[in-house]
C-alpha cells in the first residue's frame, strides 16, 4: 500500500517536473508591422516605441519592436526614408552607431544584394563585441536597405547568454513585405 501511495507521488512529481522543465522559455510569435512593411518571428511580445534620430542631414523617424529574454534583446527598427538614393549612407551610419553604443569592434562581416520585384536589396550581416555597463556584449546584426526602407535586425546581450538557436530563428524569420 505504502509502496502505491509512494509511486502515485513520484508520479505526479514526475509530471510536474516534465510540465516545468517544458515550458516555454520563448513564446515564439509572428510579428507584422504593416506600416514598414515587415514580418518576423519574435520570442515574445514585443514592446514597440518610435523616436526622430539623425541620419545625415535628415531627421527621420525610427520604429523600434523589441523583445528581451534572459537579458538579451530581440530588436527590429525600421526607417523610410525620403528617396532610396540615402539608403546606403542610411546603412553605414547605423552600422556606426551600433559598433560606438558598445565601444565594440566588427569581428565579422558580410554584404550580399539581390532584387525583389525590381528593387535592389542590400544586407549585410554583422558580428560585433563590444562592452556595455561594464559587461562583455556581442550583437548579431543583420542591415537591410529596400527601397526606401532601412532595417536593423538584432540580438544583442552579454555573450554567454545568447542562444543560438533563437538567434538564427529570429534573423532568419524577418522579412520584407
Amino acid at each position: 500500500m505504502r509502496t502505491t501511495k509512494f509511486i502515485r507521488v513520484f508520479a505526479f512529481f514526475l509530471v510536474l517536473i516534465t510540465l516545468h522543465a517544458c515550458s516555454p522559455k520563448f513564446n515564439w510569435r509572428e510579428v507584422r508591422d504593416d506600416s514598414t512593411l515587415y514580418t518576423v518571428l519574435m520570442p515574445d511580445k514585443p514592446a514597440r516605441l518610435s523616436r526622430q534620430i539623425q541620419l545625415g542631414q535628415q531627421t527621420v523617424t525610427m520604429h523600434m519592436s523589441a523583445a528581451q529574454i534572459d537579458r538579451v534583446s530581440f530588436a527590429v527598427g525600421a526607417v523610410r526614408l525620403p528617396d532610396a538614393s540615402g539608403a546606403q549612407i542610411a546603412l553605414t551610419m547605423i552600422k556606426e552607431g551600433l559598433v560606438n553604443n558598445i565601444s565594440g569592434k566588427i569581428t565579422q562581416e558580410k554584404t550580399s544584394a539581390s532584387k525583389i520585384n525590381g528593387k535592389l536589396i542590400i544586407t549585410t550581416s554583422l558580428d560585433i563585441s563590444g562592452i556595455a555597463n561594464n559587461t562583455p556584449v556581442r550583437m548579431i546584426v543583420k542591415l537591410i536597405s529596400h527601397d526606401v526602407r532601412v532595417y536593423q535586425v538584432l540580438v544583442a546581450g552579454p555573450e554567454k547568454s545568447i542562444n543560438t538557436d533563437a538567434t538564427d530563428i529570429f534573423l532568419n524569420s524577418f522579412k520584407t513585405i
